[in-house]
């Protein structure tokens, strides 16, 4: 994902940035640096995957695409800063892989022997008896034989 996104910043002044669509420069999202990551996050847990995203701007009801002198205009700007902000990309997405990464270890087994402590050996266990419960029969009708009158 990080070959099919970029962020530029608008102003050096200014912490306004950025996400965009390399290849068509389409914005996806822009405020300052905390909304940027956290658009990054979104659209990593939504759509996964760069086909994803790109079946996901492909049927919006707009075409994703900007205007040709827009997309001018930001491509210079991204070529200008030759991809300085790409690093909030880069450590947002590998953050996520890293939560990807933690949910697909394999946690402990169940059945783990816990080690026993050195005065608690062989100590009999007494058992609680329950009582016990009625048990409850069914009987079984027997079928009622007409009346000669």
């Amino acid at each position: 994902m990080e070959e099919y996104l970029c962020v530029i910043r608008q102003d050096e002044s200014i912490d306004w940035f950025m996400l965009c669509v390399r290849d068509t420069f389409f914005v996806i999202a822009c405020g300052c640096k905390e909304n940027i990551i956290q658009s990054i996050k979104t659209i990593k847990k939504r759509y996964r995957t760069v086909y994803g995203l790109k079946e996901a701007l492909m049927y919006m009801s707009e075409p994703a695409r900007c205007n040709l002198f827009t997309r001018q205009a930001y491509e210079a700007l991204y070529k200008s800063q030759r991809g300085r902000y790409d690093y909030l990309l880069r450590d947002t997405l590998e953050g996520e892989y890293e939560k990807i990464r933690e949910k697909r270890k394999p946690k402990k087994p169940l059945l783990v022997k816990k080690k026993t402590q050195a005065g608690n050996t062989n100590k009999p266990v007494a058992v609680p008896k329950l009582p016990k419960k009625p048990s409850i029969t069914k009987r079984v009708m027997k079928p009622l034989k007409a009346k000669k009158g």
